[in-house]
C-alpha cells in the first residue's frame, strides 16, 4: 500500500522497471514525471532491497544502462525525455508501509491532505504504525502530544534525517 496515487504512466513505468530493479537487488521507491527548465524528466528513485545496503552510483548507472533500451522500446511514453536514476537521499520519501516500519522512532516531516490537530504540515517522531483494517495509520508525537494520521490523509512524508540523528 502506498500513501500516494500514481498516474497511469507512473504505474506503467513501475511495472516495466520493477522486474529489472529486483534482479539487481534494487527496488523502485518512486517515479517522478516532471518538467524542469523546459525539459521532461523521468526520475526513478531506487533503494536497495537489503535493509543495510545503500544505493550507489554504480547501481544507478547499471540500472540506467539496462533500463534505457526497455524504455525506448515501450510505446506510450510520449515526447522526448531525460532519464534520471537516483537514490532517495538522506531525507528519503516515505511512500510504502514498509518505509514507515523501517523508520519507527525517527523524526519525519508530513504534509497532509487536510488538517489534523489543526495542522496541515508537521514534523514529529514516528511512534507507531497501525493497521485499521481498511487503511493504515501512523501515530506521531510532537511537542509531547500524540496524534493518529491515516495514510489516506498523507499527501507527502519524508524522513528528517538530521533531526533523527541528532535525537538518537
Amino acid at each position: 500500500m502506498d500513501i500516494s496515487t500514481q498516474s497511469p504512466l507512473q504505474q506503467k513505468l513501475s511495472s516495466l522497471a520493477e522486474p529489472l530493479a529486483n534482479s539487481l537487488g534494487l527496488e523502485v521507491l518512486w517515479i517522478e514525471d516532471v518538467v524542469e527548465r523546459g525539459q521532461r524528466i523521468l526520475r526513478f528513485y531506487m533503494e536497495a532491497q537489503e535493509a543495510k545496503k545503500e544505493v550507489n552510483l554504480e547501481d544507478c548507472a547499471k540500472f540506467s544502462r539496462l533500463f534505457s533500451p526497455l524504455l525506448e522500446a515501450e510505446s506510450g511514453i510520449g515526447e522526448k525525455y531525460h532519464l534520471e536514476i537516483s537514490s532517495p537521499g538522506l531525507n528519503r520519501p516515505l511512500v510504502k508501509v514498509k518505509h514507515f516500519e523501517n523508520h519507527l522512532g525517527k523524526i519525519i516531516k508530513l504534509v497532509l491532505q487536510e488538517p489534523i490537530a489543526e495542522r496541515k504540515k508537521m514534523t514529529a517522531r514516528l511512534v507507531e504504525l497501525k493497521n485499521t483494517g481498511e487503511d493504515f495509520s501512523i501515530i506521531v508525537e510532537s511537542e509531547g502530544k500524540t496524534c493518529e494520521v491515516p495514510f489516506s490523509k498523507i499527501k507527502k512524508a519524508n524522513l528528517d534525517y538530521f533531526a533523527s540523528e541528532k535525537n538518537q
